[in-house]
Order: structure tokens, then C-alpha cells, then sequence
């Protein structure tokens, strides 16, 4: 099968796993008719290569030190807050005391 550079909308939907008012936003918001997708009759066809490349552009991907910062504070707050609770703290209990 020949690779296209155009998908439907609802293929090209499925392929990147976005749900199809996220496609509608960014049709209506950012990307321009007869760059990123034309329409021919009722049918809206992605460019692909275009698309993919306005996500790349857009997208806020964080590199791997970026993400191992990230876990390393995560961590350091998730073992403050456990040094910080109380040890041997009874629940207080959601019913009435004269039950």
C-alpha cells in the first residue's frame, strides 16, 4: 500500500490519538486551510507531513533531564509530607459521635 501525505480527518484522528474537538480547535485556531488541510466537498483531508510538523513546532516537549528533575522534586516533596505527617493519627470518623 502507497503512503499517502493525506489522511481523513477521522483516520488522521485515530493515528495521532486526539479526540476529534481537539482537531476542531486547532483547525479553527491555528492551522490554515490549504496548508495543514483541505476540504473537497464535504471531506476534510490532513496533510500529514504538515500537521506532524506543526505539532512538533507547537508541542512542549520536555527532554529527559527536563523529566528526571521533575521526578527527583517530586520525590523530595512526596518524603516531606510523609516525615511531616503524624504518626499513629486516628481518622476522624464521618459519622455522628452518638451512633
Amino acid at each position: 500500500m502507497a503512503r499517502t501525505k493525506y489522511l481523513t480527518k477521522n483516520k488522521y484522528i485515530e493515528s495521532v490519538g486526539i479526540t476529534p474537538s481537539v482537531l476542531i480547535g486547532w483547525k479553527s485556531r491555528f492551522w490554515k486551510r490549504g496548508i495543514q488541510y483541505v476540504v473537497i466537498g464535504h471531506q476534510t483531508l490532513i496533510h500529514v507531513g504538515r500537521a506532524n510538523f506543526w505539532i512538533s513546532t507547537h508541542g512542549q516537549l520536555l527532554d529527559d533531564e527536563e523529566l528526571t528533575e521533575i521526578a527527583k522534586h517530586y520525590k523530595a516533596l512526596r518524603k516531606q509530607q510523609k516525615l511531616l505527617k503524624p504518626k499513629n493519627q486516628k481518622r476522624k470518623s464521618l459519622l455522628p459521635s452518638s451512633m
